[in-house]
């Protein structure tokens, strides 16, 4: 029993110093320039694409928007033309070549059809941002000289199942992740990210567009960093 609560006192300590001294929010003023595109991949989201849709429409700077429909049986990429009205340019997935994942297959292209933007902000479509978001990220990418920047989205929970459970998401890393060694080890072990919303700078280094290669965690932890920086 002493050995429990000594355990859980140690833990709380450690995650009360990660969320005063290592948990970073963007800028609430970002005044980056830099282009953007932000890139939704979809398949079958027609019950929840239009809020999300509707926020990336409204970002601030009006950054290029593309959709990548991704085989759809259920009209989302109807739903999604009438909706952007000419402000968005939707593409079709192309068939899944061997030894591809369908996601990474699908922000690939996405990536590909975004040209020369200086960055890249992928987004899922249960994520509705707020209209300043995307800037902000940006802001804080190049305040922190980061390669991959994988903004924690709020979730949001409705029922009381929901909001007992959701919070041990955000519990289980502040508590168990060294904050303090990831942002000064180059480590991969030590990376962590989220999928919703992962925004980087606009390089394809190889070890990024060979097949399959966001398909990992520890992948995504070496495309994440390049030239020495985190």
């Amino acid at each position: 029993m002493t050995v429990l609560l000594i355990a859980v006192g140690v833990l709380t300590i450690h995650t009360v110093v990660n969320v005063t001294f290592f948990f970073h929010r963007p800028p609430s003023i970002g005044d980056s320039k830099a282009s953007v595109a932000i890139l939704l991949p979809v398949r079958d989201e027609a019950h929840r694409v239009t809020p999300c849709l509707d926020s990336l429409l409204a970002q601030d700077g009006q950054p290029t928007v593309i959709v990548l429909d991704d085989g759809s049986t259920d009209g989302t990429a109807d739903i999604i033309k009438g909706r952007a009205d000419g402000r968005a340019t939707v593409l079709s997935g192309a068939p899944l070549p061997e030894g591809w994942l369908g996601k990474p297959h699908a922000c690939q292209q996405l990536a590909d059809a975004a040209g020369d933007v200086e960055f890249l902000a992928f987004v899922d479509a249960d994520v509705v941002l707020t209209r300043d978001a995307v800037r902000r990220a940006v802001a804080l990418a190049q305040e922190s000289h980061v390669d991959l920047l994988s903004p924690y989205p709020r979730i949001t929970a409705n029922t009381v199942g929901e909001r007992l459970v959701q919070p041990l998401l955000q519990w289980s890393w502040l508590t168990f992740l060294p904050l303090w060694a990831m942002e000064r080890l180059r480590n991969p072990a030590l990376a962590a990210a989220g999928s919703r919303w992962p925004t980087a700078p606009g390089w394809r280094p190889a070890a990024c567009t060979r097949p399959g290669a966001s398909s990992s965690r520890a992948t995504a932890s070496r495309c994440g960093r390049r030239s020495g920086r985190r």
